[in-house]
């Protein structure tokens, strides 16, 4: 079979069109809130059991299930093992009068994710789980539902009073 002479000049470009592409989506494609499989290891971690820690304890949560430090830790951990850039865990309590006190339900504080500057909560609760929401949306929730009024972030000493 003889293959014309434009063809031989450029499938050479095309295949390199197509590598560059693959590796292209390979390398920085998966790291997007929309990825199936992303979503599916949120919703995994979602699914485990609530069990109060001390500390967090990625280590044994697979096995035990854990709270709220717990499931920020693997999911932040799981966010940078696939390459995701700007992800912290954050932090809430109740501040009255210079004093932490106890939110609604009993919890002294809650732990999250923010990456990319949106809202990752892992719950065991449906109702409290946020994936890929707004800051200013999550804030408001917590607020109305728990009564938290102060955001820490990580590596930060930025605190936001809400």
């Amino acid at each position: 079979m003889k293959i014309n002479p434009i063809y031989k000049k450029i499938i050479p470009y095309i295949v390199v069109i197509i590598i560059a592409g693959v590796a292209g989506f390979l390398f920085t494609g998966t790291v997007y809130p929309e990825n199936p499989n992303l979503k599916s290891y949120f919703d995994k971690i979602c699914e485990m059991p609530f069990t109060e820690t001390y500390f967090p304890s990625p280590e044994t949560f697979w096995v035990l299930g854990g709270d709220c430090d717990d499931r920020a830790h693997v999911f932040k951990n799981y966010l940078i093992s696939i390459g995701a850039k700007d992800v912290q865990i954050c932090w809430m309590n109740k501040i009255i009068d210079g004093k932490m006190v106890q939110v609604s339900n009993g919890d002294w504080g809650h732990q999250f994710i923010l990456w990319n500057g949106r809202v990752y909560n892992p719950s065991h609760n449906p109702d409290s789980r946020f994936y890929n929401a707004a800051l200013s949306e999550y804030l408001e929730y917590v607020k109305k539902k728990y009564g938290y009024n102060v955001l820490y972030y990580e590596n930060s000493s930025q605190v936001t009073k809400f």
